[in-house]
């Protein structure tokens, strides 16, 4: 396994327990060219919107309460997919500066040495 994957199989959350993850590394080890599994070799389903806490208790506070919950919600779930802060700015089209510091705002970053 590639030092990325494993942080990638790290965060997320594995809603179908130890099956999904050993039937996510079966299909990609009988697709798998060359001799490391990579995070693009391994598909796992994204959380969509859907999963988004939109209830009451979502929508209590300030506007920027509720700005603040849903900004770390998506920040949470796309650092499983993008572990570097690098490739989760790309894929949020923001500068990586604007990426740690969110990050550490909300408590997501991970060890300097890791990013």
């Amino acid at each position: 396994l590639s030092a990325d994957l494993s942080t990638v199989l790290t965060r997320y959350g594995w809603p179908g327990n130890v099956r999904q993850l050993k039937n996510a590394i079966y299909r990609a080890l009988t697709q798998l060219e060359g001799y490391e599994l990579r995070p693009q070799d391994i598909l796992l389903p994204d959380y969509d919107a859907a999963t988004v806490a939109v209830g009451e208790d979502a929508m209590e506070g300030s506007l920027d309460d509720i700005t603040s919950r849903f900004e770390r919600s998506v920040l949470t779930q796309l650092y499983r997919s993008y572990p570097s802060t690098r490739k989760l700015a790309k894929r949020l089209g923001v500068s990586h500066t604007a990426i740690a510091n969110k990050l550490r705002e909300y408590g997501l970053s991970q060890k300097k040495g890791e990013e």
